[in-house]
């Protein structure tokens, strides 16, 4: 079984939605919860009995990161987390640190792409489909290589809200489908 720290931002959606995976304690369990404000996350972490760390600054992010890895932590993920980590952090802890995105990487990534005005950039690009990427963090921005997407046909008419309602759903079912595909891939 994998030993997650899960690093977010917001409202914990997407913590919430791994502790009420079905892979939640046979495939993973979460053992830190790392966020950079005062968020809905902390209270999430706080139901289910998790320590949850807050780190203002990347230099504590980075720390904390180093702490969670030294403490058995097999991945972290970060799961809606604003904080761009640094280099350094990326390039020593490859392939150890996942991420989830609001689109079908490599498209509508990289730099300032998150939330409405990913799906906004999907809109105005006429894509025919959106979905998420759960992916590999390495020092290039939303670059690394990709574990999972999941894609739907983007409805005639959407708005970006809505939209981007529609990728939350599917990111609930891609990062828990993710973490248990590389659970049986670490342990076997």
């Amino acid at each position: 079984m994998l030993k997650l720290a899960v690093c977010a931002s917001g409202g914990g959606g997407n913590l919430r939605n791994l502790y009420q995976s079905g892979f939640y304690s046979s495939s993973f369990e979460i053992s830190n919860v790392l966020v950079d404000r005062e968020c809905g996350a902390v209270q999430v972490a706080t139901q289910f009995d998790t320590e949850c760390t807050i780190a203002k600054d990347s230099h504590s992010i980075a720390e904390s990161i180093d702490r969670f890895f030294a403490t058995g932590c097999d991945f972290v993920v970060l799961a809606g987390f604003m904080p761009i980590l640094d280099a350094s952090t990326c390039n020593k802890f490859d392939r150890k640190i996942i991420n989830t995105h609001p689109s079908l990487l490599p498209r509508h990534g990289g730099r300032g792409m998150y939330g409405t005005k990913v799906q906004e950039s999907v809109l105005m690009s006429m894509d025919h489909d959106a979905g998420c990427s759960i992916h590999f963090v390495n020092e290039t921005i939303d670059g690394g290589e990709v574990i999972l997407q999941i894609s739907f046909p983007v409805p005639v008419g959407i708005g970006a809200w809505d939209l981007g309602g529609m990728v939350f759903q599917a990111e609930s079912v891609a990062l828990p489908l993710a973490l248990n595909y590389l659970s049986q891939e670490f342990v076997g």
